[in-house]
């Protein structure tokens, strides 16, 4: 083992408490896209709501925060797409009982349809161009607002060259 760190726990490298100096999980604080956007209505490619994070390393753990006004819920979609240009349905109002607007976090508030454990898996880089895709099927509610009024991502990653002091 000469040359290798151990925890606090005894095991290479890593600690369970993420109490050693050799600890380099960093919760981040979630980022949101400024002002927004609209979505149109009742047009099959939705509108597309970048978010672009210089954060580097693996992501461990991560959530989606969605604030969106929408006449009616269970004609919404929203799919979020990594920036290698996998998508993840994680909200399709097709299943829900009808409703106005949704502030909700995937997973936490409520489930996501397509499981975002996958980004975990594949150690998904942070670093990138993430997108929320919100579809509206709804013709009907001709003046009703539509909006992504904000998004974000939580996400806790494993930088890559990362030392910390305990506190």
């Amino acid at each position: 083992n000469a040359g290798r760190a151990r925890g606090l726990d005894g095991q290479d490298g890593q600690d369970a408490e993420r109490d050693s100096p050799l600890t380099n999980f960093f919760d981040e604080a979630p980022r949101t896209v400024g002002d927004g956007a609209d979505i149109p209505r009742a047009i099959g490619a939705g509108v597309d709501v970048p978010l672009l994070l210089d954060y580097n390393g693996a992501i461990t753990e991560i959530s989606v925060f969605v604030d969106v006004t929408h006449p009616d819920i269970n004609r919404l979609r929203l799919t979020l797409i990594a920036p290698d240009a996998t998508p993840y349905v994680i909200f399709d109002g097709a299943n829900e009982a009808s409703a106005a607007n949704l502030q909700a976090t995937f997973p936490g508030d409520r489930d996501p349809v397509d499981s975002l454990q996958p980004i975990v898996e594949r150690e998904t880089l942070a670093a990138g161009r993430w997108v929320l895709r919100a579809v509206d099927t709804d013709d009907s509610d001709d003046g009703a607002l539509r909006r992504v009024n904000s998004w974000g991502l939580n996400i806790t990653r494993r930088a890559d060259n990362a030392w910390r002091l305990p506190s």
